[in-house]
């Protein structure tokens, strides 16, 4: 086993005690915008609730079921992990929107649901995480340890200036931290609250920039394209769609996105569509939204120049750079601020001749290509919204700050410190009795389950050469020792490779299908003897735990296997055993009937201290919180039983150390 657990299955959040109730506009299912990118990927960190804006309660849906845009089955193309759940429901609860008492009821019903779930997960914090000012009264409704509100347009959606309502200007006030995504948003509400930071928007990088296949609905479309991927709204300005494609009917215009409700705009998009240059593609899934850019010849922003404007950062800003194209787009606020590299046009000629110079080889140069791509670059959503999580949990402490820097400097991977576990008696005990059983005068030893290295350095003293093999790779600092990242079931080295092969807390950790071959690897590989350690006679039902994640239950410590004398030797078949010892001595035992209690109260006694993750699901072990009183009632009971059988059993070895050697290196 090694000493890190990492996350490879990508579903565990790096900070699981941590909740966040995210609060939005939209439903999961929809066509993706900053909430979405942002929210899913603070998955990563912590244990998220989307809760969507509208609906009434059905159910929990783990995120792993997959998102998808309005018109489309297919998956999307990174469903966020199981720490990711989605408040989903039924329609009509728009319906209390117009009685809004009601609604506020109803709204903190949801809140309190989905704090108790994520307390229920195991969250220790929870976070309010406010997306309009819709919901401000969620502040004041339901405890939590931080509340962010993240602005991500002017929400009055106005042509003309209007004032910063109350209810906005009190909802920044009170919040801990405020996040706002442009210069222009920054200038008129970040000097409300001092804990204000200036988050742009951002891009999924690999995606936009990594060579797409054509999609076949554009296939057949002229060249030259000119395109516009996002909402099809009032906010662009039509009239100079109109003027460009009349005037230019060279050139085809492609759009690509949902058409919001905007009855305004209906008339102008018929006129439009009937346009033989013109094509509006529809909504597309957000996994096969990046092809579409790589295949415009221009890209373009055709804003209209105006108080809503002003506070926008187009989303499709850094997803257009990383395709490599020529962006142009409205002297906007935002835009202004990236003139080295997007081309800005306010009247239709300089439209045009923005356009007719983007076309030319000068502006599809692979130097232009690479210049576009490497700002965009610097915006991808990764990285930003890990800047997002760490002002988060800065505001919940040092302690959670300090642990979320040392997973991203370990790329998420957990250390384990083990200095307590190896100093204390017991374990003591143990190591002095497997190094004095462990063949001596010998050159060579392979030490199988290294973790951070202790046993191996311990060998050092009597071997010349030691390799420390774990399933990740040991940090070992010794000279005489080698840490080698491998799999005990598939050995690279040659038969009688090594004089001796020790393996201590190992077997009862590997699957038991994969048992048989583990040893008889470990009997190839050895020249002389095979040195085990395992738990004898364990009860692995007492100290069992219950998975927050998938529900399951895990035996302790993850022992997967039992061992006693007669099934030690029967794995290693045509070794002699030579010498056995016994370490320690408990009196832990269970019975069904206890055993039976305690899973129905959630195993709240568990082993969730270990490194090791669910057998079942591969997350870590969360205790759980947050008991219900029949709960309560059942462990109480199931531990009575427990320590009334604990004083009528002996005590029994808790580890058994078995020495095998080859028959032919026998005396």
């Amino acid at each position: 086993m090694s000493a890190e657990a990492n996350n490879t299955n990508g579903k565990q959040p790096w900070l699981p005690d941590v909740g966040v109730i995210a609060l939005v506009p939209d439903e999961w299912h929809g066509f993706w915008q900053t909430r979405h990118h942002v929210v899913s990927r603070l998955a990563k960190y912590f244990q998220v609730v989307w809760v969507d804006p509208t609906d009434v309660p059905r159910r929990f849906e783990p995120g792993q079921n997959g998102h998808r845009s309005p018109d489309s089955t297919e998956a999307d193309r990174s469903a966020p992990g199981i720490g990711f759940v989605r408040y989903q429901g039924g329609p009509w609860l728009g319906r209390l929107h117009r009685v809004h008492r009601l609604y506020d009821l109803y709204m903190q019903q949801v809140l309190k649901r989905a704090r108790r779930l994520l307390i229920r997960r195991g969250c220790r914090k929870i976070i309010l995480y406010i997306w309009r000012p819709t919901f401000a009264s969620a502040i004041y409704n339901v405890a939590h340890d931080l509340s962010c509100y993240h602005i991500d347009d002017e929400y009055s959606f106005s042509a003309v200036e209007l004032p910063l309502s109350e209810t906005e200007r009190r909802l920044i006030h009170d919040c801990s931290l405020v996040f706002l995504h442009s210069m222009g948003l920054l200038e008129k509400k970040g000097n409300i609250n001092p804990n204000t930071s200036f988050v742009p928007n951002g891009v999924d990088f690999e995606s936009y920039s990594r060579p797409q296949p054509e999609p076949a609905d554009i296939a057949s479309i002229p060249h030259p394209r000119i395109g516009y991927t996002g909402f099809i709204k009032r906010q662009l300005d039509w009239q100079l769609m109109l003027r460009l494609s009349k005037e230019h009917p060279e050139w085809s215009f492609v759009f690509v996105g949902p058409q919001s409700p905007h009855e305004d705009i209906v008339a102008v998009i018929r006129e439009l569509t009937a346009r033989p240059n013109v094509h509006f593609l529809g909504s597309k899934p957000t996994n096969l939204l990046p092809a579409y850019p790589q295949h415009f010849d221009v890209c373009i922003m055709p804003y209209q120049d105006n108080y809503y404007t002003k506070y926008i950062y187009p989303l499709k800003l850094h997803e257009y750079l990383a395709s490599g194209r020529p962006a142009i787009g409205t002297r906007i606020r935002t835009l202004r601020e990236f003139t080295d590299i997007v081309s800005l046009a306010y009247t239709p000629e300089e439209w045009a001749a923005a356009i007719a110079a983007a076309l030319e080889p000068a502006a599809n140069t692979q130097e232009r290509r690479m210049a576009r791509q490497e700002v965009a670059r610097r915006y991808d959503w990764d990285a930003l919204v890990f800047e997002i999580a760490n002002k988060m949990a800065n505001g919940l402490g040092e302690d959670y700050a300090r642990r979320l820097w040392d997973l991203q400097a370990t790329g998420g991977k957990r250390k384990i410190d083990l200095s307590a576990y190896r100093s204390s008696p017991r374990e003591q005990d143990r190591t002095r009795n497997i190094l004095s059983v462990v063949p001596k005068h010998f050159a060579s030893v392979l030490d199988v389950g290294a973790r951070e290295g202790y046993i191996s350095d311990l060998l050092a003293q009597d071997f010349e050469q030691v390799t420390a093999l774990d399933l990740e790779e040991p940090h070992v600092s010794n000279p005489k020792t080698i840490a080698v990242k491998g799999d005990v079931t598939q050995l690279t080295y040659p038969d009688n490779y090594f004089d001796v092969v020790t393996c201590t807390e190992v077997l009862e950790h590997i699957p038991t299908h994969l048992l048989a071959r583990a040893c008889q690897e470990m009997t190839r590989v050895a020249k002389h003897a095979v040195v085990v350690g395992v738990p004898f006679k364990q009860d692995r039902r007492f100290g069992r735990t219950t998975c927050i994640y998938c529900g399951q239950h895990n035996p302790c410590w993850g022992h997967v296997n039992d061992f006693d004398e007669k099934r030690l030797k029967q794995l290693f078949p045509g070794m002699v055993p030579s010498q056995t010892s016994f370490v320690g001595q408990t009196r832990e035992r269970t019975n069904f009937i206890s055993a039976f209690l305690m899973d129905q109260a959630g195993n709240p006694w568990g082993t969730y201290e270990q490194d090791e993750s669910c057998i079942h699901c591969g997350n870590q072990m969360i205790q759980p919180a947050g008991r219900t009183i029949f709960e309560r009632i059942c462990a109480r009971l199931a531990a009575t039983l427990n320590a009334t059988e604990g004083l009528f059993v002996s005590a029994r070895p808790i580890w058994m150390h078995m020495v095998f050697k080859k028959p032919d290196s026998l005396p």
